[in-house]
């Protein structure tokens, strides 16, 4: 009886290892804390160096008039999330085509890709 419970033993390992050894495994490249924090610098001097993207945008606003707050969240120097809030003009799909063509044209100007963006416009 031994004999038995062995032998279905040593099949059923067999069986899960032959069909664990056929699964493809993707190792992810780890990065290290200087990659993260070298990244980071990148954006933060793309967005805030002299001259930046970001001082940039907020001088033209100023210049046309608008009050806001600008929060940026960049995961990447492909994913950077810009969210203004207007203070004192209501987020109306006019008020919203005009700062987001500002907004692009200076990214454009910059040669940078309008698609690493994503820009958020609403009011208080």
């Amino acid at each position: 009886m031994f004999g038995i419970v062995l032998i279905l033993f040593l099949l059923t390992f067999l069986i899960i290892n032959n069909s664990l050894s056929n699964v493809t495994r993707i190792q992810l490249p780890v990065n290290s804390v200087e990659d993260y924090k070298k990244e980071f610098e990148e954006i933060e001097n793309l967005l805030y160096g002299d001259p930046g993207v970001m001082n940039k945008v907020n001088s033209e606003l100023l210049e046309n008039g608008y009050a806001f707050q600008a929060t940026i969240a960049g995961v990447s120097l492909n994913d950077i999330q810009v969210k203004i809030v207007l203070y004192n003009n209501e987020a109306t799909e006019e008020e919203q085509e005009k700062v987001k063509t500002i907004f692009y044209e200076i990214i454009k100007e910059y040669n940078l890709d309008p698609n690493a963006f994503s820009l958020v416009i609403s009011d208080k």
